[in-house]
């Protein structure tokens, strides 16, 4: 009898370290679970945890290509993930501007909204407006300028008016899509001076570089965009400047003159900000915004 207790006492502690055995593992793995669930949430709930899209309306080499980029570089500094620029062009804004409102309201989508997308309803193109974004930040103005070759016959402002006036319709100019900002500027102008928009035949282009890059191939006669646009030609003077269309005078370009000292008082400038689709969380919003 006493032999038969001591094999049960034997095969009793035995099973008591197989279930204190069980137990521990049990506790370990749950324990180790619920810190890779745990550490699971928290890289899912940070924000930003993988690269952004940071999309541009308009073409590349421009003015608002441009600053997309150099924003994207700052953002990428700061938020320790990458920032893709896409240059999503078409349909004088539309393309871009929808596609940045349309985004899934993640806050993994930014875009460089542009003056165009309160305009661009107004012409029937899209319904898109800026009901349909949440604004980050204001990023800079611009103003218009107008710009012809260095070797071309215009020296002035009133030069090219009275060319303009004599020939309607001969002189071809871009800067922008049809409708664009440049365009505006351009057509108002004219209407400004007792002429006619369609004075100036309008090619509808993608952007500034392009258009300043048709001028110096001589496919276009003026183009109007804005002078940090056309900053490496105007220095290297391959262009020239015939009048600025703001309120006072470049700090950077002391040497042009606006419009209004040249007798037509016509102001334009192109406005640029970052964006988000409407329903972003505030929360990332906020990050985004500091």
């Amino acid at each position: 009898m006493a032999r038969i207790r001591k094999k049960n006492e034997g095969r009793e502690k035995r099973d008591d370290g197989r279930l204190l055995y069980r137990l521990s593992t049990f506790v370990l793995s749950s324990l180790v679970l619920s810190s890779l669930v745990l550490s699971g949430c928290d890289r899912k709930d940070s924000f930003p945890n993988r690269p952004i899209t940071f999309i541009c309306p308009w073409g590349a080499g421009g003015g608002t290509d441009r600053i997309s980029r150099q924003l994207a570089f700052l953002l990428e500094q700061e938020l320790d993930v990458p920032v893709n620029v896409v240059n999503a062009t078409g349909g004088g804004g539309v393309t871009g501007h929808s596609r940045g409102a349309r985004a899934r309201p993640d806050g993994y989508t930014i875009t460089m909204v542009t003056v165009e997308l309160n305009m661009l309803h107004w012409r029937g193109l899209t319904s898109i407006s800026h009901e349909d974004f949440q604004p980050v930040m204001m990023v800079n103005q611009d103003a218009a300028a107008v710009f012809v070759r260095t070797d071309s016959q215009w020296k002035n402002l009133e030069e090219l008016e009275q060319t303009i006036r004599h020939n309607p319709g001969r002189l071809k100019a871009s800067g922008t899509a049809f409708g664009g900002i440049w365009h505006v500027a351009l057509a108002g102008w004219l209407t400004t001076i007792g002429l006619q928009a369609s004075d100036v035949t309008w090619i509808a282009m993608t952007g500034a570089a392009p258009s300043l890059q048709e001028l110096m191939a001589g496919g276009l006669d003026i183009v109007s965009c804005s002078l940090p646009e056309a900053r490496i030609l105007l220095t290297s003077n391959k262009i020239r400047c015939l009048g600025v269309m703001s309120n006072q005078r470049t700090p950077a370009y002391p040497g042009i003159p606006t419009f209004k000292e040249l007798g037509c008082d016509w102001e334009v400038y192109t406005h640029r900000g970052i964006a988000l689709p409407s329903k972003v969380p505030d929360s990332r919003r906020g990050t985004l915004e500091t």
